[in-house]
């Protein structure tokens, strides 16, 4: 059985679209006018029922009847074409993080949010927000937002602890350490993992790190001591 399955959740997509609305600005993901106003209805709503209304009829068309077989079509495409990478996939990770997959399954759920993929990873149900279109980029997000979990459950409170790193330094850690992707999964990655704009120095720095030691305790510790200064 396949440790990702991809499937839709309203309510799961429902969060995606919050953490978008707190984070869009960080993640410099151009929306259009639309999508802006969108977002500061949901910021501007006074309570979670406004914001779950707004959501439905943001969404409404996805979740519709006549769109149901679209929507089949789109899982079983997704998961059709992760299986033929997962394992590939996840032995790559675990011999990058020197540590297991410690999943048992990861839920998938398609979004409908105009931009933006957020995760829950922690607890019973953990869960990545994917693209809601049929395009193999979906391979990119998944791989992308799964090897956070990596460094969230083997490396951030290790990196915090002994550097002394803020949460917006952790995360600018986590967020640059992606540029791995590129360099030991580029056979099975659709297309390039770019990162934010503003980690490119930092992703470079990583990428000549690791080709030198090929070795993520090395490669962290050093990332980790230069941010702190």
């Amino acid at each position: 059985m396949s440790k990702i399955i991809f499937k839709t959740n309203k309510k799961i997509d429902f969060q995606n679209h919050l953490i978008q609305m707190k984070w869009r600005d960080k993640t410099g993901f151009k929306y259009n006018e639309k999508d802006i106003e969108y977002f500061r209805s949901l910021e501007n709503s006074k309570d979670t029922k406004e914001q779950w209304n707004r959501f439905e009829e943001y969404s409404k068309y996805f979740y519709s009847k006549e769109n149901k077989e679209n929507v089949h079509e789109i899982i079983d495409f997704y998961q059709d074409s992760w299986n033929k990478v997962e394992d590939v996939y996840i032995s790559k990770m675990e011999e990058i993080h020197k540590n297991y997959f410690f999943y048992n399954v990861v839920l998938g759920v398609l979004s409908t949010s105009p931009g933006g993929w957020g995760f829950n990873l922690k607890g019973d149900n953990p869960w990545f927000a994917c693209p809601n279109k049929k395009n193999e980029r979906f391979l990119k997000v998944a791989m992308h937002e799964i090897m956070h979990g990596f460094f969230i459950k083997y490396f951030r409170e290790k990196c915090k602890k002994n550097f002394g790193l803020s949460n917006n330094q952790l995360w600018d850690v986590q967020e640059s350490l992606t540029v791995l992707l590129n360099i030991e999964l580029s056979d099975i990655l659709p297309q390039e993992d770019l990162g934010y704009p503003q980690h490119q120095e930092l992703r470079e720095e990583i990428k000549k790190i690791w080709l030198k030691t090929k070795d993520i305790d090395e490669t962290l510790n050093h990332i980790c001591k230069n941010i702190r200064k």
